[in-house]
This record gives structure tokens, C-alpha cells and sequence, in this order.
């Protein structure tokens, strides 16, 4: 899932262009994604000069409700609220599309984060 979220960047954005994509990847040793308050998000990018961030984060079917996925996304949306233009991607099964938009407009309402942009990738298999 974390593929999809890189390809869709790369085909429905034009920020590929502007910065580059760091992905959490087990020998990635120079480049990997920043810790955002102990968590490191599976696909990061930012332009300072643009004021604009983007996380992208894979969820399973049963990671979606736990404790530690809403810790993340809670710290992911305040990190990305900081910035001018943010958005956070999300690839989940295609089953789980609803629950996860809904999970994510409860914590967004939770921390004041609603002006952070969602794109929640549908259509993936499980």
C-alpha cells in the first residue's frame, strides 16, 4: 500500500516536481522520514519555500482503530497544521475507506486540524 500512495503522488500531483519523496523503507539509512512525535510516517515530503508538507501513511484492516494509529494520525495532522498547504494520504483496503475518513474527522475535530487536506486512496485490495 505504501507503493500506491508513492505512485499516486507522482501521477495526480505535480509536487514530485518541487521536492523530494522520503519513504520509510527497511535499509533506507540516509533519507528516511522525520520522527514526528514518536512516529515515523510511511512517505514524507516538504517544501519549505512553499510552506507545504505531505505524510502518507498504509493502514491495515485491524491497525485502523488501534490506540497507536490514532496517537499517529493525532500527531501527524498537528505536524502537518503548522504549514500553509498540507495534505495527508492514506492507503487502507478499499473496505475500510469509510471507517477511515470517519476515524480521521473525529481526531481533525479533536486537535483543530481541520484545514489539513485528506485524500484517502480507494480501490486498493486488502
Amino acid at each position: 500500500m505504501i507503493q500506491a500512495i508513492i505512485e499516486w503522488i507522482e501521477s495526480s500531483t505535480d509536487y514530485p516536481n518541487t521536492m523530494a519523496i522520503l519513504v520509510d523503507r527497511p535499509f533506507a539509512r540516509d533519507r528516511s522520514p522525520p520522527n514526528i512525535n514518536g512516529s515515523i510516517p510511511d512517505v514524507f515530503a516538504s517544501n519549505g519555500m512553499q510552506n507545504f508538507a505531505l505524510i502518507g501513511e498504509a493502514k491495515t484492516a485491524l491497525d485502523i482503530e488501534t490506540t497507536h494509529s490514532r496517537t499517529q494520525l493525532a500527531a501527524y495532522l498537528t505536524y502537518l497544521s503548522k504549514f500553509e498547504t498540507s495534505l495527508l494520504i492514506l492507503a487502507v483496503p478499499w473496505y475500510c475507506t469509510n471507517q477511515m475518513r470517519s476515524l480521521v474527522r473525529v481526531i481533525q475535530r479533536k486537535t483543530g486540524t481541520e484545514r489539513v487536506k485528506i485524500h484517502v486512496l480507494e480501490r486498493l485490495t486488502g
